[in-house]
């Protein structure tokens, strides 16, 4: 159960990364970057594999740090990772 809540974590956490560290720097990560780092997030939903997984994040919180760590806490329990910022302008 922990090894697949990680792997969702991981997963999740994916939307945040990113292959080229200078996209960091683009107007639109800036804006993504003081959204996440402000304040306790929580999942409220998460669609995977064609079923409703949520139930694997209930009572977790995560903080998302300004020094692109992110921690994962639930009571006694503490996951730690890293999270990035990706923007491809050639998407409409």
């Amino acid at each position: 159960m922990k090894t697949k809540f990680i792997g969702l974590l991981l997963l999740s956490l994916s939307i945040f990364s990113s292959c080229n560290k200078n996209d960091d720097d683009s107007p639109a990560n800036a804006d993504v970057r003081t959204v996440a780092t402000t304040g306790n997030w929580r999942v409220t939903y998460f669609f995977d594999d064609n079923r409703d997984q949520t139930a694997f994040f209930s009572g977790y919180t995560f903080t998302f740090g300004s020094n692109n760590t992110v921690t994962a806490a639930k009571g006694s329990t503490t996951l730690a990772g890293t999270w990035a910022t990706d923007t491809d302008d050639s998407k409409s």
